[in-house]
């Protein structure tokens, strides 16, 4: 997840390298992509839920997984860029580097927060997360027989018009 104007010019980037989450932030000494330096927050396994908080204020960079604080860096120095020449979020994915698993929740602050704040906005979320219901697992063995004709742009915005002018009536 980037907040970035283009993949050259970034505030800040939460990544993922095999099972370890980083951190790309651009501050006042750092380069337009905030590559230099590149921080590891933390280890995660596959098929595991996590609350993940990150922090930044007064050269200090605060990582917290479930509630507990797992990184207190000072590795990266400056004033944080965030917020300057920005278009918006943008989540990519690309073949050499691909997200596993999900995103979901999303906050940004424009402000750092404390310990005791990131605890009630990981209880807060947990709480959310305890009234869905559980969806049952089911396995299917199936076996294509036919495959339908991929449409071309043109086809397939031809047909979205058409469903759009008729949907809209």
């Amino acid at each position: 997840m980037s907040f970035s104007s283009d993949p050259s010019s970034r505030n800040f980037t939460l990544g993922q390298t095999q099972g370890k989450l980083i951190l790309r932030l651009r501050t006042t000494r750092t380069d337009l992509n905030g590559t230099n330096p590149e921080l590891e927050l933390c280890s995660v396994e596959a098929n595991r839920t996590y609350h993940l908080a990150v922090t930044y204020a007064g050269g200090k960079v605060l990582c917290y997984l479930d509630g507990a604080k797992v990184l207190d860096s000072a590795a990266v120095q400056g004033t944080s860029a965030t917020g300057r020449r920005t278009s918006g979020v943008r989540r990519r994915m690309e073949r050499r580097a691909q997200l596993v698993g999900t995103l979901e929740g999303i906050a940004v602050f424009s402000r750092a927060l404390n310990a005791d704040q990131v605890m009630r906005e990981y209880q807060a979320y947990q709480r959310i997360r305890s009234r869905r219901p559980t969806v049952a697992a089911l396995a299917v063995n199936a076996e294509l027989v036919k495959l339908s004709k991929v449409p071309t742009l043109k086809e397939f915005f031809r047909t979205a018009k058409r469903w759009w002018w008729r949907s809209t009536g």
